[in-house]
């Protein structure tokens, strides 16, 4: 008897607009130290503490208030200091470089390794987080397809997010 498998998705959401572009942008962002099916849901857990976490709103909220609201129970993230850090910093980024529209990040990309150094710069967003952010959004959007090259890299890097792909990936 054939054995049945359950192909394992990270939960991101339909990337369909600014503010769920801007979504998975802060994920990537919380994408540390914690499943990441918990930081993918952050933001939104976020939003409805805040009633709102547009870039505008979190490039001028005081550090001390996001550490707090992401400190409530159930903690958002165990860096509150960090991520509160890297989300103030990450917004102003966004409204600056990008018209507060993630989606402006991979606009017009033609190449995997440009699009890896437009998410690093980003507060808290290093080379894997962003090979992340990269893999997730060939895979969801099919902006490069899925090459060979890239799928080696978060094979041998992210092997975690591989892993859980690797059924999906053609």
């Amino acid at each position: 008897m054939a054995q049945k498998h359950t192909i394992m998705k990270l939960p991101i959401r339909e990337i369909k607009d600014a503010r769920t572009a801007n979504m998975f942008l802060y994920g990537i962002i919380f994408n540390q130290t914690q499943k990441s099916d918990r930081c993918f849901e952050a933001p939104y857990v976020l939003e409805e503490r805040m009633g709102g976490i547009e870039p505008e709103i979190l490039s001028v909220t005081q550090l001390e208030v996001l550490k707090y609201i992401l400190e409530q129970k159930p903690v958002i993230h165990p860096f509150s200091s960090a991520m509160a850090k890297n989300l103030i910093i990450s917004s102003q980024t966004l409204i600056s470089a990008y018209s507060s529209d993630a989606r402006n990040i991979w606009k017009g990309v033609n190449d995997e390794n440009e699009l890896i150094k437009k998410f690093e710069e980003f507060a808290g967003i290093g080379y894997k987080k962003a090979l992340v952010a990269v893999f997730l959004l060939s895979h969801h959007l099919n902006l490069f397809g899925m090459s060979d090259k890239l799928v080696n890299k978060v094979a041998v890097s992210c092997t975690g997010v591989y892993n859980r792909y690797k059924p999906l990936i053609k």
